[in-house]
């Protein structure tokens, strides 16, 4: 958690990129992602709500976007983006998405305390 961090503090040169976690770890960061074709994306969404939207409409991925600007946290799967999520909504939702019951990922300890735990409490379905 603390590298994902520092990797996101203003200060640090890819900030502004993306960070890409498969099998619980980091696999890359500051990378340019693809950005969503659809003419009718709502015009207040810049460069990185786009490319959170143009990647989930062409992989699997589910991506966690937080707006710089408003601070704000959003969730976006399939090419649809649910907006303003506080911590408990994106904890529960990340793990009913993820569904580690039945995935048997090696992640750190202390993310997959965390992960479980969020998945005991009440979920919340983006489909």
């Amino acid at each position: 958690m603390e590298l994902l961090y520092s990797i996101f503090q203003t200060s640090s040169p890819i900030h502004d990129g993306a960070a890409i976690i498969t099998g619980g770890r980091i696999a890359a960061a500051g990378c340019f992602l693809p950005l969503s074709k659809d003419p009718n994306i709502d015009k207040r969404y810049g460069t990185r709500h786009r490319a959170a939207l143009g990647l989930t409409e062409e992989t699997d991925a589910v991506v966690v976007l937080v707006s710089e600007e408003a601070g704000e946290a959003h969730l976006v799967k399939n090419g649809k983006i649910t907006t303003n999520l506080n911590e408990q909504e994106l904890k529960q939702s990340l793990s009913a998405l993820l569904n580690l019951a039945s995935v048997n990922m090696n992640i750190p300890r202390k993310m997959r305390s965390w992960l479980l735990m969020a998945r005991t409490k009440d979920r919340k379905n983006f489909d």
